[in-house]
């Protein structure tokens, strides 16, 4: 339907109407123009939702940015996934788009949860090879 919707108004403007004439598209047209404009709305308040929400967990600036950087690398994937199944970035793909950050995001917080649970351990172990085998 994008496709439509491009071929559609490149016509219009090539026919040059009158000034007082104009077009719109209802329907099924527009609510897709407006799904792509809110998922970007929608994206970044999510963003901005998850970084909150992952500073006050871990009780931390620095964590969360390391989480979120993922996600940006999603995206050429997905881009591609949807190029090679030759699937257009409708309200499912982009639903299935939001599901891949939550899993992704999820996977860096078990990475980043278990990368802190282990820095104690391994700094107590130091500390008892440096006791056992003297200083210098």
């Amino acid at each position: 339907m994008s496709r439509a919707v491009e071929e559609l108004t490149a016509y219009i403007k090539e026919i040059k109407l009158p000034p007082e004439y104009r077009f719109e598209f209802i329907g099924r047209a527009k609510m897709m123009a407006e799904s792509n404009s809110n998922f970007m709305f929608g994206f970044l308040l999510a963003f901005v939702f998850m970084y909150m929400i992952l500073a006050a967990q871990f009780e931390s600036l620095i964590h969360p940015i390391s989480i979120l950087a993922a996600l940006p690398l999603t995206i050429p994937f997905a881009v591609l996934s949807l190029i090679l199944l030759n699937t257009n970035l409708d309200i499912f793909a982009m639903l299935g788009l939001f599901m891949l950050f939550g899993i992704v995001k999820k996977n860096g917080i078990l990475q980043v949860d278990y990368t802190t649970s282990c820095v104690p351990r391994a700094v107590n172990a130091t500390r008892r090879s440096w006791k056992r085998t003297g200083p210098g």
